[in-house]
């Protein structure tokens, strides 16, 4: 498997399970990119208000306080380009057009496949 290299990239990881936490860590370790986590839709939100250098946004959809959901929808207010990338257990069809329709820009279930995941973050990471 290629494992792309995303030095100087910046993914704020929106999670609230502290295992998956981990486990998303480990994969992403070693692409070089810059992990920085929050546990909530708000925290998401605000983090990605006051660092500008969030290059994408990989977001849980059901966690605590605002949900992946509302917190794609705040985002899409103010910034209409960053990639935020949906994950959940949760997909169906049905889930996979509510996420677009409200402003993913991709989604990946859970589990998370690893090469999917490295392929998804190389095609809105790469040379951006």
């Amino acid at each position: 498997m290629l494992i792309p290299q995303l030095h100087n990239k910046v993914i704020l990881l929106a999670e609230d399970d502290r295992s998956s936490i981990l486990l998303i860590n480990t994969i992403l370790q070693p692409t070089g990119v810059e992990v920085i986590t929050v546990m909530n839709g708000l925290e998401a939100v605000a983090t990605l208000e006051r660092d500008p250098k969030i290059n994408l946004v990989l977001m849980d959809v059901q966690m605590p306080e605002m949900d992946g959901i509302e917190a794609t929808i705040k985002i899409r207010e103010k910034n209409k380009t960053i990639p935020i990338i949906a994950q959940t257990a949760f997909a169906t069809t049905e889930d996979k057009a509510r996420c677009q329709r409200v402003g993913f820009t991709a989604f990946i279930a859970k589990p998370i496949d690893i090469r999917l995941l490295y392929d998804t973050l190389w095609v809105y990471l790469n040379d951006k």
